[in-house]
This record gives C-alpha cells, structure tokens and sequence, in this order.
C-alpha cells in the first residue's frame, strides 16, 4: 500500500527527492517480491530525476537501487556529471559482473567512449558473431506486411515458412514449463486472477522451483514429448498464461517444430530464456522455416528497407550462431508503387 501511494504520488508530479527519502528501506523482513518492488520504484524514481536533469538526485538514487539496469544508469549520469573516473569505475564493475546481456552491451559501447576522456588505451571488445545476409527482391509491395511476403517466397517443395516472430520459443517455453510457472512458491500467488507467480521475473525466479525446472528439461529427452505438450496445449487451452500465445499455435506447427527442431537447440534456448525472462522472451528472429523431409529448421529475421538488427535481436542471433542454430538475416526490397 505504501509502494501504491508513492507510485501515485509520483504520477501526481510530487517532488522526486521527497519520495524517495519516503520510501521503506529494504531487509530481511520484506519478501522477495515486496524487496523488487522497492527497487523497481527506486529505479523509477532514478529516472523521473534524470528526466528532471537533476543529475547529483538521480546518482544518490542510482546509488543505492539494486533494480537490473541501475548501474548502467549511474554511469550515465556521471557521464552526465563530467565525472569520468566514476564513470569508468562503474563500467569496469559492470564489465567484471554484469547483471544481464543488456547492461553488458550498453557498457561495451560505453568503453572506448569512456577511455577516450580518460586517455586510457581503447579495450579491445569481444567479437560479436553476425548472421548471414540474403538479399531478396518481391515481385510487388507487400499487401499484409513484409514478413507475410518473405514466408510465402520461402514457401516451396519441402519447405514450410511460418511467421511465428517471439510467438513458437515463448509458447514452447510455457507448455515445458507449464508446472514450474504454477508451482505453488509461497508468495507466488495471492489472488485467483493472477495470469503469473509474482516473483515471475525475479533473478530467483528459477532457483525457487529447481525441480520443477529440472522436469521441464527431463522432459524435453522424452520420447512422448511431442504428444505431452500437444495434449497440454489441448487441456490448457485458453487458460491465461504469460508465455503461451494460444492464437499463433496450431498442432500442425507444433508437431513440425518438436519434429525439425533438435532437443539440444530447444534446451540452449530455454536455458538463456531463465537467465532472464522479462528481457529473453522478444529478440527472436520473425520466420522460422522447415524443411519437412530432411527436418531441419532455419531462424530468418526479415527487414524492409532502411531497417536494422536491433540489440536484442543482435544478442540472440550471437547466441545462436555460437550453438549451431542456423539463422540468417533477409533484406526485403520491391517495386516502388
């Protein structure tokens, strides 16, 4: 109640440095859940003062918020400050222990920038692994959407093309996952209208349901698999689910993916996928494309012209060109009209 209070408050346009010395300090006596809601407003309050350019409250914010992110924004804000050293510090922090991809990225760009101001040697950065790129000329403007278009050219002999973008991994995940989300974690569920455990995307999300995860994996070197999740998709269907997408899904798709895709590529996806559930459930490639006799499967993410990989789309294309996932990236054009 106190957490509402002071979200409204901030919607109200109150004073950020009042509400934050109102805020209840984190311990051992709140729960998990209520301790990330403390930091997830702590880093709200961060960013209504940097949008106020108040940048010495937004650093004492940032300071003392433990939300994923807050790090990076504090070396924002000392960028901000003129205050390099700190900045760099932050980076460095960051670089040694970073609490996701993301954060781990922005500090990447970050570095040579950083190093620049200090006149320090530029860091040598990691090699990103990029995805292959076609080229691909439709015969006329795309009539529903560039995507639509792509998949109906890939479509031929033993090749099926479905436009699935974050819809199959995420759907995939919840029905092998099904039990460990629903798994009755003291303080996962409250009320009897939640679509989610509260704790859902929390950093101890999966270490609070370890053998209800390790089932789900377990279950991915059944034989039965198919069938199982088939039989769940039927049984749950409609039923609120965080993950699933009951509309995209048919049993067609969901037979051609557990038969063309390998269990080893489902379990490498699925493991990135926990490591961080809020951020892991977009990013992924737009077509997916089966080949039904030889049963393989390709990932093809599809730009029109003058667009471009996005980060999150970028990270997960590394991810999986370093496991052996085929993935490539197509290059729309057509006739101007």
């Amino acid at each position: 109640l106190v957490l509402h209070a002071l979200r409204a408050s901030l919607e109200a346009g109150e004073s950020v440095s009042s509400l934050f010395q109102r805020l209840p300090v984190v311990s051992s006596a709140l729960s998990t859940v209520v301790a990330a809601r403390v930091d997830k407003l702590t880093f709200q309050l961060g960013q209504a003062a940097e949008r106020n350019k108040d940048w010495l409250l937004a650093r004492t914010i940032y300071q003392s918020c433990e939300y994923k992110g807050a790090r990076h924004r504090l070396m924002r804000v000392h960028e901000q400050l003129a205050d390099w050293p700190a900045a760099f510090a932050v980076a460095q922090d960051i670089l040694r222990e970073p609490a996701s991809e993301a954060e781990l990225q922005a500090t990447r760009r970050a570095m040579p920038r950083l190093a620049r101001k200090l006149k320090l040697p530029v860091p040598a950065q990691p090699e990103v692994l990029q995805a292959p790129t076609d080229h691909l000329d439709l015969a006329e403007v795309p009539p529903i959407c560039v995507e639509v278009s792509v998949s109906q050219v890939l479509t031929h002999g033993n090749q099926q093309a479905h436009y699935v973008e974050n819809t199959l991994f995420s759907s995939l995940f919840g029905l092998v996952f099904w039990e460990a989300i629903f798994a009755p974690v003291p303080g996962a569920f409250f009320n009897p209208f939640q679509a989610g455990p509260a704790d859902l995307f929390h950093p101890e999300f999966a270490s609070r349901r370890t053998r209800e995860i390790q089932a789900g994996f377990d279950a991915l070197a059944s034989d039965n698999l198919a069938d199982d999740l088939i039989s769940r998709w039927q049984c749950k269907f409609g039923l609120q689910n965080h993950f699933v997408f009951w509309a995209q899904l048919s049993e067609e798709l969901l037979r051609q993916a557990l038969r063309c895709m390998p269990r080893e590529s489902l379990q490498v996806i699925f493991k990135r996928m926990l490591d961080d559930l809020k951020n892991h459930r977009s990013g992924y490639p737009d077509l997916i494309v089966f080949d039904t006799v030889q049963q393989i499967f390709e990932l093809v993410e599809v730009k029109a012209p003058g667009d471009r990989v996005q980060d999150n789309q970028a990270r997960w294309m590394d991810y999986f060109l370093r496991h052996g996932i085929p993935c490539r990236v197509i290059h729309a054009s057509w006739p101007h009209p």
